[in-house]
């Protein structure tokens, strides 16, 4: 029921959401067959999906207006798709619920090993770099100093598919001889805001998320960075194997020529927020190679 309200939530804002000057896609809950009419391209419908960053609802409206561009840009129709709680999106992925979708590395991972995805391209963040780190966070007035300092603390991580929230705090943590066994407790949130609400808060003592609000949050003076991560390969765009390439291509191009700083900024919304506020740049089979060793150490 707390899922079905969430997405009634969601349809509600984005419907509003020409309120503030922004045009939003059409968003679909239930899964929906592509489709192509005989006459052309021009009425494939694609359907987007994209894994938890803000929150669903501030990613949404996020998203919404980009895929406007995309639709501008190729022809093709996109259906904005929120995957619930119970599933993962991997798995809409690999098995067509989505087409394509925003992801991070380690949904990509999980996608490509099950279901031969392909991902199209990857984000630049604010440094014009294609990879991204994870920080480890602590309340300001916490005595909590450094990584060692995490041990028999209460820890909260993203879900299991995060690379940011979750596998690379792992790794972190084991690389300085902390298993899990050796916190005090530990949860996982569905977002990184929640995860840093939770810190923020006082509930837990330290949060394992995404650099770019974990570096915002310490401006305004909320948390303190105690630890960062080496960097990885960032979040990307994937798509179903079984798109056909011409669509693929297609799509990838349009993605490659998208300028959020520029052209396209004025349509945009909170698009600086993202985890690919500088667009995008391609992306090769073999990025993700050490983060596959890294996945294996944790499973």
């Amino acid at each position: 029921m707390q899922s079905l309200s969430r997405y009634f939530l969601v349809v509600i804002l984005l419907l509003l959401g020409a309120c503030d000057g922004t045009t939003h896609s059409e968003i679909t809950v239930d899964p929906v067959k592509q489709t192509a009419a005989q006459g052309g391209d021009e009425k494939i419908i694609l359907r987007f999906g994209f894994d938890v960053r803000s929150g669903a609802i501030e990613d949404a409206r996020q998203y919404a207006p980009f895929l406007k561009y995309l639709e501008k840009t190729t022809g093709y129709q996109f259906k904005l798709h929120l995957n619930p709680d119970n599933t993962e999106l991997s798995d809409d992925l690999g098995n067509g619920i989505v087409d394509l979708a925003a992801v991070g590395a380690v949904s990509f991972i999980k996608a490509e090993r099950k279901y031969a995805v392909i991902c199209l391209v990857r984000g630049i963040n604010l440094q014009g770099r294609s990879e991204y780190r994870s920080f480890m966070i602590a309340h300001p007035a916490s005595d909590i100093r450094g990584i060692k300092d995490v041990r028999g603390k209460r820890m909260v991580f993203g879900n299991t598919s995060s690379t940011q929230g979750y596998l690379l705090p792992r790794i972190e943590l084991m690389n300085n001889g902390i298993r899990l066994k050796d916190l005090k407790s530990y949860i996982h949130t569905g977002s990184h805001h929640q995860c840093a609400e939770e810190v923020i808060s006082g509930r837990h003592d330290v949060c394992g998320m995404q650099d770019t609000l974990a570096d915002v949050l310490e401006k305004k003076g909320k948390v303190r960075i105690i630890h960062r991560s080496d960097y990885v390969p960032s979040s990307g765009i994937a798509i179903n194997k079984n798109v056909p390439e011409h669509i693929r291509e297609k799509i990838k191009q349009a993605l490659l020529d998208f300028q959020p700083t520029g052209r396209d900024a004025s349509d945009l919304y909170n698009w600086h927020k993202t985890e690919m506020p500088n667009g995008f740049t391609h992306s090769n089979k073999h990025d993700f190679n050490q983060l596959k060793e890294l996945l294996e150490l944790i499973q």
